[in-house]
């Protein structure tokens, strides 16, 4: 199989936004696992590893090679974050910058900002608790925020994010 580069390009460059980081952060839907899945010409790809094959005009069967991260962000497509490694290499590099998330430890590391699903920072909860204590009402809030009143409610109610305190 091939792939038309550059049209795959087109397609990476209208669902990302750049961060001030560099990322090109994925704008779309994200699967639990924190990365994004794009379809194009039928097949479904990593959003990732569509980037890396396209900016680098390059098909690639995965098998036993993966498409990581410098950035360590999994919303990330920008190909100069991308660098391809095997399996074994990416969780080596995953262990050494302690992100894997094993055992007892699994819980704590993937809370929160950490949790590649995450729209809100740290800060922004307690904002948001702060907010609704005082009394904005959550539409307010979730305009302030681009979030669904109801994420405002759980996050107020501490039903979410409830690792953090206050």
């Amino acid at each position: 199989m091939s792939l038309d580069f550059e049209a795959a390009r087109a397609v990476i460059l209208g669902r990302v936004t750049i961060s001030d980081s560099g990322c090109w952060e994925w704008n779309l839907k994200l699967r639990p696992n924190g990365y994004a899945r794009v379809t194009y010409k039928q097949k479904s790809y990593y959003a990732h590893r569509l980037s890396y094959m396209a900016f680098n005009s390059v098909f690639l069967d995965f098998g036993d090679s993966d498409i990581c991260h410098k950035c360590d962000n999994r919303r990330c497509c920008n190909p100069e974050h991308l660098f391809r490694g095997t399996r074994l290499e990416n969780m080596q590099d995953a262990m050494r910058k302690n992100r894997l998330s094993i055992g007892g430890r699994h819980s704590r590391l993937v809370r929160g900002e950490k949790s590649g699903n995450s729209k809100l920072k740290e800060h922004q909860v307690m904002q948001i608790r702060a907010m609704r204590d005082s009394g904005t009402k959550l539409r307010e809030i979730a305009d302030v925020f681009g979030i669904d009143k109801t994420t405002v409610s759980l996050i107020a109610r501490r039903k979410v994010w409830r690792h953090l305190n206050g």
